[in-house]
């Protein structure tokens, strides 16, 4: 009756393993699924955004040509105009007309080209942030299949050794079998240890896991970083109309000493056009570290500022204060401008 009983918990522990081993290796083979799903994700992002990293550099040559274009007529424009203010001088205000169509035409084409290269610029912020997304899931479904198959790795293992042992500790006739409560007692102690191995990862599993716990600590922590910066960014950003800070003055004035003091560089967009129903169409100066910028001479009432597909809204109320307002337009994201509005004054 012993020995049955004996056998009896053997089998037991034998089948409880065996549920380890199974539920070990269906997690593994979710995992290395969803691990897959994710590769595939990754591959074909990444291929979108090498399509449009090369519109981009197809791009250059064309912008070059456009931009030399839109200057030179601009320039015969300008000539023609100046020349034409003589009421006399009838040849200039034929040409003057001419080069005026010509220069329409041109500048159409100048701005759908920007607009292109915005939106194709758009779609690569975009993708970069997917993919560093997918990359970060990618890290983490590594390391929980590390976990996964090491906990596979000793369900198994344990579950092989069960039968030796209960061939080598079962009760012989000539030794007798062991007492209900000697083999109660060695049950309870083989499935507690072997309980435990199999539902706990080995030292390199935990390693693995602290390893993936510090690195979404380290994400977390540059996260959090980042929206503290952002705020921080918000109490000393620059200013706009309504919110006075001196803060934000303070960012201004040193902002605008720093990027006027140096050589802006060249702008991912090129050159950049603002549009208004009020105040017609104006190029905006880059200044570099992507950020616009323009002057213009305000008086109370809202104005709408058109750049590229994107409108920004300002309201001057009649206290408001009137004369030359600086114009910012800050690209640092370019799916996501943002527009500042502030006198001139405020920033001497």
């Amino acid at each position: 009756m012993d020995t049955f009983r004996y056998t009896q918990h053997f089998l037991v522990l034998w089948l409880t393993l065996f549920s380890f081993s199974v539920f070990a290796q269906s997690e593994l083979t979710r995992l290395r699924s969803d691990l897959s799903s994710v590769d595939s994700a990754i591959e074909a992002s990444e291929s979108k955004l090498q399509q449009h990293n090369n519109s981009v550099s197809r791009m250059t040559t064309e912008e070059d040509q456009i931009v030399t274009e839109y200057e030179t007529v601009s320039a015969d424009l300008q000539r023609v105009l100046k020349e034409a203010e003589d009421p006399n001088n009838e040849k200039a205000h034929r040409e003057a007309m001419i080069i005026s169509v010509r220069f329409n035409r041109i500048d159409g084409k100048y701005e759908r080209f920007f607009e292109r290269k915005q939106k194709v610029l758009e779609k690569i912020d975009t993708l970069e942030l997917d993919i560093a997304k997918l990359q970060g899931r990618k890290s983490e479904l590594l390391a929980r299949i590390a976990a996964a198959k090491q906990r596979a790795e000793v369900a198994s293992s344990q579950q092989a050794n069960v039968p030796a042992a209960n061939e080598a500790e079962s009760p012989s006739p000539s030794s007798g079998a062991p007492s209900s409560a000697t083999v109660s007692s060695q049950d309870a102690k083989a499935t507690t240890a072997t309980t435990a191995s199999a539902s706990q990862p080995l030292e390199g599993t935990e390693q693995a896991n602290t390893t993936s716990a510090k690195k979404t600590s380290e994400v977390t922590k540059n996260t959090n970083d980042t929206v503290v910066a952002a705020v921080d960014s918000t109490e000393a950003d620059w200013p706009t109309v309504g919110e006075k800070q001196a803060s934000a003055v303070q960012f201004a004035q040193r902002e605008l000493a720093r990027l006027t003091g140096k050589e802006p560089g060249k702008s991912r967009l090129g050159r950049v056009k603002v549009r208004s129903s009020r105040l017609g169409k104006h190029a905006l100066t880059y200044l570099g570290d992507n950020i616009y910028t323009g002057v213009f001479e305000l008086a109370n009432g809202e104005y709408t500022f058109s750049v590229f597909s994107k409108k920004f809204t300002f309201s001057l109320p009649e206290e408001a204060e009137q004369g030359q307002y600086r114009l910012i337009y800050d690209v640092d994201s370019i799916s996501n401008p943002k527009v500042y509005l502030f006198p001139v004054s405020w920033v001497k």
